[in-house]
């Protein structure tokens, strides 16, 4: 570090905020950290592999939901419900917040919002997303909205 500093003509400084409690991360990494450390001295590495794993995995089932989104969203972009009701609770989850997401070129998808529409899948209504969209449900269909126009139209 200290080479880059010198190459690059940066002083060295400390952030404060590293040295208090004040911030979630740091109470996590004061605190926490070294009584994992304790119980099992390559807390570290098994944090690192498991989160390798778990990339692995997401990334695996985000190809899934492609492959489902683009064989199962017809000509109109509303998404099939027979399709998608019958798969794993990950992949419809996938799905719903990739298909979501594509629509309304937003990625503030939350899980309350995902378990939302996940709910009206199963019976036919509407729930509000963020940004102003909404998602309706209906006739074995999906489709993602504006609001203002889902409040018109709800016929399939």
């Amino acid at each position: 570090m200290k080479v880059y500093l010198k190459e690059n003509q940066l002083k060295y400084c400390i952030d404060k905020t590293n040295l208090t409690d004040d911030y979630t991360r740091n109470k996590i990494r004061h605190n926490i950290v070294p009584i994992l450390k304790e119980i099992n001295p390559s807390v570290e590495k098994a944090i690192i592999r498991m989160s390798a794993s778990l990339r692995e995995d997401s990334i695996y089932i985000y190809k899934e939901a492609d492959r489902i989104l683009s064989t199962s969203t017809d000509q109109n972009g509303f998404l099939i419900l027979d399709d998608i009701l019958p798969l794993d609770i990950a992949l419809k989850k996938r799905i719903i917040k990739k298909y979501v997401s594509d629509v309304t070129k937003q990625a503030n998808l939350e899980a309350v919002h995902i378990d939302s529409v996940l709910y009206i899948m199963d019976k036919s209504g509407k729930t509000d997303l963020p940004g102003g969209w909404t998602a309706v449900s209906g006739g074995g269909k999906l489709k993602v909205l504006k609001s203002d126009t889902a409040q018109r139209k709800t016929e399939y």
